[in-house]
């Protein structure tokens, strides 16, 4: 029975209810004959009914008789006192009840036959026309949304806008809601309850509700709130926004960036979004906008901005952005910075955009990057950014390319006697990876490494030794000839004293990792005269304890990385795949390298299988060492291992945790393609691990 049909039933019974009152009215007259008339008894709450028809038909019900059609009653329950006479009177009201009672029945059903029209208050098509009554129209909606939001809870998986009952409801509701939501930009709490309908049905038709939303007032709270729901729907939604609409989408984003000022609160969030979703649909349209943000002078920056714009501009993937990359990779305000998210894209838009830019600002002439560096000098009280940092941070990047493109360039400051410690450090980092990456170039690199090694003295101050800079280098590099290289420096004999025991044992980590099953027992004889020197240091001084624990802490650590040699003779993939599975992440990347070091160039698709088994491992270092070994065992590519890595990347696609090791995956994708048909050399030392340093 509907809202209607009840209302009318309970009239009728009313009126029923009503002339048995007038039964006991009449006894009670009797009681008190002083009473000159008997009043006909009223509804209680019968005022204000509203005046809709099923209304009408329960007024009609409930109307007190007129004075008409009770006066005969009256007269006779008025002159008419002795008791046989009151009988009859009896008689005949309860037989007007019989006749009342039965009548209630057919009309009640009759009713019901007619309440199709009634009002249904769980039923859409009841609130939608009041929407376009200024005084109904916020109740409506409420109720609409109520009504989705009951709907959304029942659907399997929960939350599913495309469920039937859902679909039903946005095929009569969702359209003149978005005309109302247009019509009425200043009835703020409809907007408020249409917006979450909009932000979460995944429906085409309200996309034009959503940009309109974007026209937000400034510096008005609910305005805003609505804009940043509206953007945030868009971002979700960009992947399936039909042709017909990206225009109006794309415009409408773009002009909320500008009108969204400031770097806190709501206007914030609505330009962080608005970016976030111009990547999302990979708007080429945007990407002079987001290079402009991204370029911006250092005060008028903010970092989520900046790493939004760099997310963005990788997503376009539009080669324009390079630029504006490149200059977000040295933004850094109150300890915060964009250079991974910078990074990341500049790996999407690949080395061909990237290498040749990076090289022009590695050599100091990037105007836009000097210009930028020179606004951090002239800001009050504040330190100055360190010397050689534009160019330390070009080789940095440089590195993760690994392109060969670049070396000449990084050999000319790695053999520049004059350049800065760290800087010819970042320069033979890079180009130890390309060493790896591009055999042709090995030789080269290898030599160029060794000889700057080789600068310097550990006693002599003029003159910096630079062994300690370039060990994890030849270490990473891996070829054999490095291996007597290190145990030389090791044996020096200024190092052999106890106040250089330090110092040998930060040359001991790149030496267990290069090293063979063979050179175990010398690693051993160097181990334990270090850990004696430490030992009897602080049993004479214990207040020495702090200074050397570190030191007899990393021997531990070493220990854990020669292991794998100690256990396995060189050549045995059995013993290192056994030990690709060591709860160890140094005997792990251990293992992998020497899979790649002892592998004969016909079993390389053999090795790289087993290495795949562990790509997936949870330790990030851990899978950036087995690409690496993946990449020196591929030197004319490897169409299954591009296969593999795209789907480890689909496959954990989301997980902020794995960005890094994702770009790590693009770039060696990259790598891979580029070599297909590439005749391979003649193959030289494979590299070997290097776990102390994040290769």
């Amino acid at each position: 029975m509907t809202v209607c049909t009840r209302t009318v039933a309970y009239g009728l019974v009313d009126r029923v209810e009503t002339r048995a009152a007038i039964l006991g009215g009449a006894r009670k007259r009797e009681d008190h004959p002083e009473d000159g008339r008997l009043l006909p008894p009223t509804r209680a709450g019968s005022k204000g009914v509203r005046s809709s028809p099923c209304h009408r038909a329960h007024e009609l019900t409930t109307l007190p008789p007129t004075t008409r059609r009770w006066a005969p009653w009256e007269r006779a329950l008025t002159t008419q006192s002795d008791d046989s006479t009151l009988a009859q009177s009896e008689d005949a009201m309860r037989r007007s009840n019989s006749l009342a009672r039965w009548t209630l029945v057919a009309m009640v059903v009759a009713l019901a036959a007619a309440s199709v029209g009634c009002q249904n208050e769980d039923d859409p098509r009841t609130w939608i026309g009041k929407l376009t009554n200024e005084a109904k129209r916020t109740g409506a909606m409420v109720r609409l949304h109520r009504i989705y939001d009951a709907r959304m809870a029942t659907t399997t998986p929960p939350q599913n806008p495309r469920a039937p009952s859902v679909v039903e409801f946005l095929n009569i509701a969702l359209p003149p809601m978005v005309a109302a939501f247009q019509a009425h930009p200043d009835d703020v709490i409809a907007r408020r309850e249409a917006i979450e309908i909009f932000a979460t049905c995944n429906d085409a038709r309200a996309i034009p509700a959503l940009v309109g939303a974007l026209m937000f007032r400034p510096g008005v709270g609910d305005s805003e709130r609505i804009a940043l729901r509206a953007v945030q729907a868009l971002k979700e939604m960009a992947p399936t926004i039909p042709a017909a609409e990206r225009t109006r989408v794309i415009q409408g984003l773009i002009a909320v960036i500008d009108r969204a000022q400031g770097s806190l609160g709501n206007a914030q969030q609505i330009r962080y979004n608005s970016i976030l979703a111009l990547g999302a649909m990979h708007a080429t349209e945007a990407v002079e906008t987001l290079s402009r943000l991204l370029s911006r002078p250092l005060a008028e920056q903010d970092i989520p901005t900046a790493r939004a714009c760099a997310d963005a501009l990788g997503d376009i993937g539009d080669l324009r952005g390079v630029d504006a990359l490149i200059y977000g990779l040295y933004l850094n305000i109150r300890q915060s910075n964009a250079f991974n998210n910078c990074v990341r894209a500049l790996g999407r838009l690949g080395a061909a955009a990237a290498v040749p830019r990076l090289i022009v600002t590695l050599n100091g002439e990037n105007t836009q990057v000097n210009q930028l560096i020179e606004q951090y000098r002239n800001i009050p009280n504040a330190p100055a950014p360190p010397d050689g940092l534009v160019t330390s941070t070009a080789a940095d990047v440089l590195r993760t390319f690994a392109s060969p493109d670049s070396a000449d360039a990084l050999l000319r400051l790695l053999q520049n006697p004059q350049t800065s410690a760290n800087i010819r450090g970042a320069a033979g980092e890079a180009l130890a990876y390309i060493a790896i990456a591009s055999p042709a170039r090995r030789p080269q690199i290898l030599a160029a490494i060794t000889a700057v090694f080789n600068e310097g003295s550990p006693t002599d101050e003029e003159h910096p030794w630079m062994g300690p800079t370039m060990a994890p280098r030849l270490s990473l590099i891996g070829d054999a000839s490095s291996v007597p290289v290190l145990l030389g420096a090791l044996r020096m004999r200024a190092l052999q004293d106890a106040e250089h025991a330090n110092m040998r044992i930060d040359m001991l980590m790149p030496y267990a990792s290069i090293a063979r099953h063979g050179d175990v027992i010398a690693f051993d004889e160097i181990s334990r005269g270090a850990r004696s020197q430490l030992e009897a240091m602080v049993r004479a001084d214990p207040n020495a304890e702090a200074e050397a624990r570190p030191y007899l802490t990393a021997l531990d650590r070493i220990a854990n990385v020669i292991a794998v040699v100690r256990e396995c003779s060189d050549g045995d993939r059995a013993c290192y795949q056994r030990m690709l599975g060591n709860s160890n992440n140094d005997t792990v990347r251990k293992a992998a390298y020497m899979i790649v070091w002892t592998t004969p160039p016909g079993q390389a698709a053999a090795a790289r299988n087993v290495l795949f088994d562990r790509l997936n491992h949870t330790d990030m270092l851990v899978r950036r060492t087995i690409m690496t070994a993946i990449d020196a065992l591929s030197p004319t590519g490897c169409d299954d291992c591009i296969t593999r890595l795209q789907a480890l990347i689909d496959t954990e696609r989301g997980q902020e945790s794995r960005i890094l090791s994702h770009l790590d995956a693009m770039l060696l994708i990259g790598r891979l393609r580029s070599r297909v048909g590439t005749p391979a050399v003649a193959p030289a030392a494979a590299p070997a691990a290097a776990p102390a340093a994040a290769h």
